[in-house]
C-alpha cells in the first residue's frame, strides 16, 4: 500500500528551506568527489519519517521492498548503501526538526512500576 507523502515532504521541506536560511552554518553538505548525491535532505528525512508510520521492523527491508517498490516516481532513489550514507548528513537536521516538534512538558510524568519478574533470573557469566 502506497502511502501519500506529499504533505510531510511539504513540511520538512519548508523548515529545512527556513532552518538554512535563518542558520547557513549548519549546512555539512561537503561530499567526497565521485559520490552523485540524488536525493535532498528534505527526501531523506521524509523517507525515514515514513520509517517510523509503516509496518517494517528493519529500516533495510522498509528501504528495499517498500521504497524502491512504490515510489520510484516521488523520488530519485539511490541504493541502499547509498541512502545509508546519506542519512548521517540528514542526522543535524533531523535532531533541529524533533527538537522543534517536541511539545513543552507540562509538569506531568508517568513511571511504570511494574515488578520486573525476570530481573532476578538474569546471571553474570564471567
Amino acid at each position: 500500500m502506497k502511502k501519500d507523502f506529499t504533505a510531510i515532504y511539504c513540511f520538512v521541506d519548508d523548515f529545512i528551506k527556513n532552518l538554512e536560511n535563518n542558520l547557513p552554518t549548519i549546512n555539512s553538505s561537503k561530499f567526497k568527489p565521485g559520490v552523485s548525491n540524488y536525493l535532498s535532505i528534505s527526501e531523506v528525512l521524509t523517507i525515514l519519517t515514513g520509517y517510523y508510520d509503516s509496518y517494517c521492523d528493519c529500516f533495510k527491508h522498509y528501504y528495499k521492498q517498500v521504497i524502491l517498490h512504490n515510489y520510484t516516481e516521488d523520488f530519485k532513489l539511490v541504493s541502499y548503501e547509498h541512502f545509508t550514507k546519506l542519512i548521517g548528513r540528514s542526522m543535524p537536521y533531523l535532531a533541529i526538526l524533533l527538537n522543534h516538534l517536541l511539545a513543552e512538558c507540562t509538569g506531568l510524568s508517568f513511571v511504570d512500576a511494574t515488578y520486573n519478574m525476570f530481573l532476578g533470573s538474569v546471571q553474570k557469566t564471567v
